[in-house]
């Protein structure tokens, strides 16, 4: 009795090549950020000018549930460039300093000259937030990579597996949990043993399985006696066989057919009685058995 395991669907062979492109796609655009905000920052260090601001206001733009998860704190300034050109920003800061900044008070406000729309408080430095987009950006996208990979060797393998693979049949070695785990469920995993066209034995591992998908295949352990499952199976197939033999039996000791209730036998002499020496049909197959078994 040997067990064939269900091939996985397509779509859960390749959940780790669609898991891996989701997390490699963000760990690009944390590691675009980043690197826009290290440009940004040199070239704020290289070409930026300073200029004196004056406070105009500063509010602060609460926390919503649906459009902004955190305050924010902001004051506004105006500032004059070397040419002349009055321009106007805001900034965020801590609570700390905006509680400081009133309106009125002077600031120092770096900017861009070229673009002095591109504007911040000469005190703010980009350099934390660049360099955490960076880190993030590469760890997050090696770990993508790195399922990416994963998942298509395995989606190419199960591919190749359908055009070209040939079923076997193997036996059920061990039924154990795998590492994954879904909505708190640990998936399973099936451990087996096939032979091969030529001849030569493996062993292998399924993939994650859900405990619905396992739960009818029986573990069957390599007994010391190598006695094998279809020896198993073949001596189920016996008893049963014996079972149903003594349920026939012992009908046939009273009637040759069950009898409903209510329902009129169908056990009768076609001369209107029991045969010779008050014996029916059922007894006269006994008879007959027995005399076929004497004479063998």
């Amino acid at each position: 009795m040997y067990f064939s395991l269900p091939l996985s669907g397509l779509l859960r062979k390749t959940f780790f090549l669609w898991f891996g492109a989701i997390w490699l796609v963000l760990g690009m655009v944390l590691l675009g950020f980043g690197i826009s905000g290290t440009i940004g920052e040199r070239r704020y260090q290289a070409e930026g000018r300073v200029g004196q601001g004056t406070v105009v206001s500063k509010f602060i733009e609460r926390a919503k549930r649906d459009e902004k998860p955190t305050t924010e704190y902001r004051v506004a300034y105006r500032f004059t460039t070397e040419s002349g050109q009055v321009v106007e920003g805001n900034a965020l800061v801590t609570p700390q300093e905006w509680d400081t900044l009133d309106e009125g008070k002077a600031v120092q406000i770096r900017y861009l000259p070229h673009a002095p729309q591109s504007n911040r408080l000469a005190e703010k430095s980009t350099w934390g937030d660049a360099i955490v987009n960076l880190l993030l950006g590469v760890g997050v996208g090696a770990l993508g990579g790195v399922l990416f990979a994963k998942g298509f060797r395995s989606a190419r393998r199960e591919v190749r597996l359908r055009r070209e693979g040939v079923t076997a049949q193997g036996t059920v070695l061990d039924i154990g949990p795998s590492w994954l785990a879904i909505n708190r469920v640990r998936q399973m995993e099936v451990r087996y043993r096939y032979t091969d066209h030529t001849g030569q034995t493996h062993e292998g591992k399924s993939d994650p399985l859900s405990p619905d998908v396992v739960q009818d295949v029986h573990l069957v352990r390599e007994r010391s006696a190598g006695e094998h499952l279809e020896h198993l199976q073949r001596r189920l197939e016996r008893r049963t066989g014996t079972i149903l033999q003594q349920l026939l039996d012992d009908g046939a000791g009273k009637s040759c057919h069950a009898t409903l209730p209510g329902t009129p036998s169908l056990s009768h002499n076609r001369s209107g009685g029991q045969g010779a020496g008050g014996q029916g049909p059922c007894s006269g197959r006994r008879a007959a058995s027995m005399a076929a078994a004497t004479t063998s």
